[in-house]
């Protein structure tokens, strides 16, 4: 396994800092796996995925969050920079993915590369809205965590499973409406600039449809953070419009992020939900 910090610049001049997983060797890679991570600050700092991929020669690149700096230690946060974090917008997020993949294929080991992208949670409804706008550049979507309806509405869902959610959900509006990024940050990690843009997006359930390249939805059904009925909306909906371009997998006893318990191995193996996820990313084509 070969890894290697890499710097793309964006269409705005913003740098973005990701680390490269490529094989050992030489020889060309025929796929890479482009990692879009949830909401809140994040690192490039993803374990396990980045040597599994590697020692099965597929690529995987994943990156920080614009105005998030790694520490020495890349899984832990040094510093966000507020100014840049709330550049950190969905439709930014789609540029920043085709910057992304045009710099990442000037590395001659991925030049004739097939490109998937994994969304999780957040990224479940980048990948889709890269796709929509850049509908050669990308030839599936593996969609983890899967949110089916809009941000705003997700949110309404999320509280009302929580014990004082409603109260919170007043208190995340109110600090939108006043601009007040201090309460935001401290409680949800994202500002409102981020909240905005995203309630004013279109809903996966009305996107997906109109994508025509192979789309894997993997979901547990003890999802917290996404209503498992979205996937079943999801697949019915397709169904009617007589599409078969989506798979939908639904796995017992497994949470957002296809972990058991909040852990992905079980019994010293992957979950069988991530399991399924590395078997789908080996045998595309």
């Amino acid at each position: 396994m070969v890894s290697e910090i890499v710097k793309i610049k964006s269409f705005d001049g913003y740098t973005i800092k990701g680390n490269l997983t490529l094989p050992d060797g030489s020889n060309e890679v025929s796929k890479l796996v482009i990692y879009l991570d949830g909401a809140c600050p994040k690192t490039y700092h993803i374990n396990y995925f980045p040597e599994y991929y590697a020692n099965n020669g597929i690529a995987f690149f994943s990156f920080n969050k614009r105005g998030v700096y790694e520490d020495e230690n890349p899984s832990a946060i040094k510093e966000i920079k507020i100014d840049e974090y709330k550049t950190y917008l969905p439709s930014n997020c789609v540029e920043d993915i085709f910057y992304m993949i045009k710099t990442l294929k000037t590395n001659k080991r991925l030049s004739n590369c097939i490109v998937l992208l994994n969304g999780w949670s957040e990224g479940t409804v980048i990948a889709p809205l890269f796709v929509l706008k850049y509908p050669n550049m990308v030839n599936a979507l593996l969609l983890c965590g899967y949110s089916n309806i809009n941000m705003k509405d997700l949110q309404k869902w999320q509280c009302s499973k929580m014990k004082g959610g409603n109260e919170m959900l007043e208190k995340c509006f109110s600090a939108i409406e006043r601009k007040d990024n201090e309460w935001l940050m401290k409680n949800m990690g994202i500002p409102y600039e981020w909240l905005l843009a995203h309630y004013n997006l279109t809903s996966n359930n009305e996107i997906l449809p109109k994508l025509d390249l192979p789309i894997h939805i993997l979901n547990g059904m003890a999802d917290g953070f996404c209503d498992i009925n979205g996937v079943y909306e999801i697949k019915n909906k397709f169904n009617k419009l007589g599409k078969t371009n989506l798979t939908t997998y639904v796995f017992e006893n497994h949470g957002h992020g296809l972990d058991i318990n909040w852990k992905i191995f079980d019994n010293n193996e992957f979950t069988i939900g991530i399991k399924k996820l590395f078997d789908i990313v080996k045998n595309i084509k």
